[in-house]
C-alpha cells in the first residue's frame, strides 16, 4: 500500500516537472514575438530601442536574483512612455499574474504605495485608514502577492519607500514564482537605494540632435517644413526644447496646424 502511494506521489511530481518545463518552452517560444509587440507598442518613441530590449530582457529573465529594474530621466525623459505598454493586456500579461502599475506622481509614502495596491487588488477605495486599518490592508496584499507571480511597476517614485512596509512579500521570489518590480525615478540614488543592481538601472537620456530634430519633424509634418521660412524656426524651437520628447512632442504636434511663418515667428519667442 505504502509503496504504491509513494509511486502515485512520484508521479504527480513528474507530471508537475513536465507541466512546468512545458511551460517554459511556450515562453521561450513566444519571446521574439513579445519583443517584436513592445517595439511596435512603442514605435512612436525615438532612440530606446537597446531600452525596450533591457527591459525585455528583465521581464523575462529566470534568473534568481535578476528581480528589480531601476528606470531614471529628467521628467519629460520617456519614463511613463517606456512603463506604459507593460502594464497593457499584451505583451507581458502571459508572463504574470498580476501587472500593478501605480503612477506616484513623484510621491515617497509607503502608505500611499500601499493604497495604490490596496485599489489595484480591489482592496481599498479612497477615505482615511486608521494605523490598524494600514496593517490589516498589507497583510491581505501580502497574502496576495505571496500566492501569485506579479509585476509591479512604480512610475515617478520620489524617495525610497519599503516595500515589505507596503505589503509586497520579500524578498522577492521566495515562493519560487517571477516577481519583479519596476522603479521609475528622476534620480540614479532612488532605484539604487529600492535595490537595483548597478546593471540592473538604465538612464533615459536626452536625444541627440539628430534624433530631437526627427522627432519634431515627425510631429510637425514634412509639408509644414516646406515653407523656407518656418524651417529656421522650427529648427530653432526644437532646440529649445532640450532634447526631452515629451517637449518636443508638446510643442511640435500643435505646430503641426500652423502654415503661416508669422505665427510661427511669434510661438517661437516663447
Amino acid at each position: 500500500m505504502w509503496l504504491l502511494i509513494k509511486i502515485i506521489h512520484h508521479m504527480i511530481k513528474f507530471k508537475g516537472a513536465i507541466a512546468k518545463l512545458e511551460e517554459a518552452a511556450a515562453r521561450a517560444h513566444d519571446r521574439p514575438a513579445r519583443l517584436d509587440q513592445l517595439r511596435s507598442a512603442c514605435h512612436h518613441l525615438t532612440g530606446v530601442d537597446s531600452h525596450l530590449s533591457r527591459m525585455h530582457d528583465f521581464l523575462e529573465s529566470d534568473l534568481p536574483g535578476d528581480d528589480r529594474l531601476g528606470i531614471w530621466g529628467r521628467r519629460g525623459a520617456g519614463k511613463t512612455s517606456l512603463l506604459t505598454p507593460l502594464h497593457q493586456p499584451r505583451p507581458y500579461h502571459a508572463l504574470f499574474d498580476r501587472v500593478l502599475y501605480l503612477a506616484l506622481g513623484g510621491s515617497s509614502s509607503v502608505a500611499d504605495v500601499r493604497r495604490c495596491i490596496g485599489i489595484c487588488l480591489g482592496y481599498y477605495s479612497h477615505g482615511e485608514l486608521t494605523p490598524a486599518d494600514e496593517r490589516a490592508l498589507a497583510r491581505l496584499i501580502r497574502r496576495d502577492l505571496s500566492r501569485r507571480s506579479f509585476l509591479l511597476l512604480l512610475d515617478g517614485l520620489g524617495a525610497p519607500v519599503d516595500l515589505a512596509a507596503a505589503g509586497v512579500p520579500m524578498p522577492l521570489g521566495k515562493s519560487g514564482r517571477r516577481q519583479k518590480v519596476v522603479v521609475a525615478s528622476e534620480t540614479p540614488d532612488v532605484c539604487a537605494l529600492m535595490g537595483c543592481a548597478a546593471d540592473n538601472v538604465v538612464e533615459i537620456g536626452r536625444l541627440g540632435e539628430d534624433d530631437a530634430s526627427g522627432l519634431f519633424r515627425d510631429c510637425v509634418g514634412d509639408k509644414i517644413l516646406q515653407n523656407s521660412r518656418i524651417r529656421p524656426l522650427a529648427k530653432e524651437m526644437a532646440e529649445a526644447c532640450g532634447g526631452l520628447p515629451l517637449a518636443l512632442r508638446m510643442f511640435g504636434c500643435p505646430m503641426s496646424a500652423i502654415e503661416h511663418a508669422d505665427e510661427w515667428s511669434h510661438d517661437a519667442r516663447f
